[in-house]
């Protein structure tokens, strides 16, 4: 296969409608992969939390995350570059898989070296207490895991969903599978579970690669047109991805800082539990990523609608979690991590109102505006340094939870203001739901009530 068998189309069709069928069936392959993706996730965390303790929990969650900073900061960009090109049907699938490949050698072997360059420069600051060989170990599957990413976003952003979300759900069982063998069969620790999260990354891009040469002709040749122009659209999101990232995961290394690994292994598992809340809005903000970018009454439309209906779910689960998380987590995880229950409450309130953020950032990036999505993103950012740095001192893990659920809520508003004024729709629009949606609500009841009487009458 040469350069010119993946010649980037030179007419450019609309994208399909953004139908409200396909955004369903999108969502509903999304959320089955990230069910499974939850509950790998949640298994593993209480693996680890059970075997390793609070400080090993701490050390853990601390290499992991230093090394996922490079292994999806970058390919995000780019992946929804990629996205971004599939949509407006500036470039074929096997090109942006081909690219993929060729991105994923070049990204992740940078990445490997500012890994443990950053990691030696934090050594006895952001990772005091964490030893460089966790890093080195860790990074070891950083180029598999930005393949990973890529190839995710790049079968989304053509549509294909339910394929990027079943090789999705396998490298997440698989990475269960080796956690349970690292630290139940053999109990290597520590090491170990830092070995299965890079063994998992090898081997779920080793079973992409098959899936791959079985369906595609990939090849590292690629228009350096297409390079460029994926590469100059990620840079225009590039801040905010990394901001997005920092958003999410620096309150652990400034919670080392001031506390120590003891304590970032109990706000860890707190973190996690709410983190997984965003599975519906996450589920709904990949569909809508591959579903939005044609008709910008049309997108306004569903998207709205999605972030109405998302916004609702969510505040159920806000009242179940609250309920139930106070009592579950020292049952599940064991007495140290009782304090992780109560931590849990407080991220709450901003990880429902960061569901506008999810559900909404991509009718603005398809729109063409990605940089507000970064401005969003900075702002959040600056919340977040700024109360971290002001509550972790005086309140401990309890005040890095209010500082990240401050800066989530941030997020939200601002995603749904800049939504408002793009689309010309109101704040309403998000939360309340039509009168036409009620009435319509209101008669499926009213018949389901009337059928389910009559099946029960004498």
């Amino acid at each position: 296969m040469t350069a010119r068998d993946m010649t980037v189309p030179s007419a450019r069709a609309a994208p399909a409608p953004a139908s409200t069928h396909g955004l369903r069936c999108d969502t509903a392959s999304v959320f089955a992969s990230q069910v499974v993706g939850v509950t790998t996730a949640v298994a593993g965390a209480v693996i680890t939390a059970r075997v390793l303790g609070p400080s090993g929990r701490g050390v853990l969650a601390l290499a992991t995350l230093w090394v996922s900073f490079f292994a999806l900061s970058v390919p995000l960009s780019a992946g929804y570059g990629i996205i971004y090109e599939l949509r407006h049907v500036r470039a074929t699938l096997t090109l942006a898989l081909s690219s993929a490949l060729g991105l994923a050698l070049a990204l992740g072997t940078v990445g490997i070296g500012l890994a443990l360059l950053s990691a030696w420069s934090f050594s006895r600051t952001l990772l005091h207490g964490v030893p460089l060989g966790y890093v080195a170990l860790a990074s070891v599957g950083l180029p598999a895991a930005v393949f990973n990413t890529l190839v995710s976003l790049a079968l989304t952003g053509a549509g294909r969903v339910k394929q990027a979300s079943v090789l999705s759900a396998v490298t997440a069982v698989v990475s269960l599978l080796l956690v349970v063998g690292a630290l139940v069969i053999l109990r290597l620790g520590v090491w170990g579970a830092v070995a299965a999260s890079a063994a998992a990354s090898l081997v779920g891009a080793a079973l992409t690669i098959v899936w791959l040469r079985a369906h595609f002709e990939l090849s590292l040749l690629a228009p350096r047109v297409f390079w460029l122009t994926i590469v100059r659209f990620g840079l225009k999101i590039h801040g905010g991805t990394m901001a997005q990232w920092a958003n999410y995961y620096l309150d652990r290394f400034l919670i080392n800082l001031y506390l120590g690994p003891v304590a970032v292994g109990v706000y860890a598992v707190a973190a996690m539990l709410a983190e997984r809340l965003w599975l519906l809005p996450g589920a709904v903000g990949a569909a809508l990523y591959c579903r939005t970018g044609g008709d910008a009454q049309d997108d306004a439309e569903v998207s709205a609608r999605a972030c109405r209906n998302t916004l609702w779910m969510m505040i159920g689960a806000f009242l179940l979690v609250a309920a139930a998380a106070p009592s579950l987590v020292p049952l599940v995880f064991g007495r140290d991590f009782a304090p992780a229950g109560r931590v849990l409450l407080l991220f709450l309130p901003g990880v429902v109102l960061l569901t506008a953020g999810k559900v909404l950032a991509p009718y603005i990036c398809n729109r063409g505006r990605p940089i507000l999505a970064t401005h969003i993103s900075l702002g959040a950012l600056a919340i977040t340094l700024a109360l971290n740095v002001l509550l972790i001192p005086s309140c401990g893990i309890a005040g890095a939870a209010i500082a990240s659920s401050v800066a989530y809520g941030a997020n939200g508003i601002a995603s749904a203001l800049v939504f408002a004024r793009m689309s010309g729709r109101p704040l309403r629009a998000l939360v309340s739901f039509p009168h036409h949606d009620v009435k319509s609500l209101g008669l499926r009841g009213s018949r389901w009530i009337s059928v389910t009487l009559l099946r029960i009458a004498p």
